[in-house]
């Protein structure tokens, strides 16, 4: 349906994506700063509930990584002070993303679009992109990844994949991760070429994996959720379709095929990482902005 809009259509879609995404950027602001009764519509974007929590990160992640990359185009329009309130606005996602509504998927989406945005402005300029990774991966390292909330998220994280690699079985996140990636990924073994059927994750992860975790409904990583239900050649088709996406964005060196670059890289982590299609709390709302991104690379 996105990328069937008309060029007017899919340009006032993209306004209102930006605009609201403003606009919830200065509602947190406020409730962290002023306090406002909190009603229940917006509960999902003021404080972590799941994955409607989760679907508000990723796509303020788009948001952030669309700022910076209009930043850095700003930056070498020597226009600076417009530049500085777009890299404003990533630098508000960032706090997002790591103080209320914690997602290290948001995050690590964020901070490798934003390189990937650097490689494809300067892919034919070797040494400015030399300057821009370097440069850039100075202020992640000071300014991102020393903050203590960061450093307490992926900390756990190695805790968790430790503890269940030793055997120990939680509802932690990566603890629940290291299950279903490696059950998931012996369904696939099993069958590899034509899946265990519509549903048929379900059953098995039943079947295999720990009692604890047995309410879950999906692996947290369509490739695989794909691969166990249909087969390899049902992954590597979901697969190919992002890619193509991709691949079209990457062909334009322009700032709007950057733009779908950012948003379709996302995607990308976010199905890697997550349910981002399987969720409809996720995937509605991310897949339906991605696509209005890469239906502007349509337009001359």
């Amino acid at each position: 349906m996105a990328l069937a809009l008309s060029r007017e259509e899919a340009v006032w879609a993209l306004r209102g994506f930006l605009a609201m995404s403003v606009a919830g950027l200065a509602m947190i602001a406020l409730y962290y700063s002023v306090g406002f009764p909190m009603t229940e519509a917006f509960r999902g974007l003021l404080v972590l509930v799941g994955n409607k929590s989760i679907s508000n990160a990723l796509l303020l992640t788009i948001f952030g990584a669309t700022a910076a990359v209009l930043g850095l185009a700003l930056l070498t329009g020597h226009r600076p002070w417009r530049a500085l309130v777009a890299f404003g606005f990533t630098v508000a996602v960032v706090a997002v993303i790591t103080l209320t509504l914690l997602s290290r998927t948001s995050l690590l989406a964020l901070l490798l679009a934003i390189g990937l945005a650097c490689v494809h402005q300067w892919r034919r300029q070797l040494r400015a992109l030399a300057v821009a990774m370097v440069l850039g991966g100075a202020v992640v390292g000071v300014a991102v990844w020393q903050t203590p909330t960061v450093q307490h998220k992926f900390e756990l994280g190695v805790q968790e994949l430790e503890a269940a690699q030793a055997g120990a079985v939680s509802e932690g996140s990566w603890v629940v991760r290291y299950y279903m990636y490696r059950d998931t990924a012996r369904m696939i073994m099993d069958k590899p070429l034509t899946g265990w059927g519509i549903g048929g994750w379900t059953e098995q992860w039943h079947l295999r994996g720990p009692k604890l975790l047995a309410d879950y409904n999906m692996p947290h990583n369509d490739f695989l959720w794909m691969g166990a239900q249909a087969g390899l050649p049902g992954a590597l088709s979901l697969l190919a379709i992002i890619l193509v996406g991709l691949w079209q964005a990457w062909r334009r060196p322009d700032l709007t095929g950057r733009f779908a670059l950012m948003a379709m890289f996302v995607l990308l982590v976010a199905t890697s990482a997550n349910s981002a299609l399987r969720d409809a709390q996720i995937g509605l709302s991310l897949l339906w902005v991605a696509m209005i991104y890469l239906r502007m690379v349509q337009e001359p």
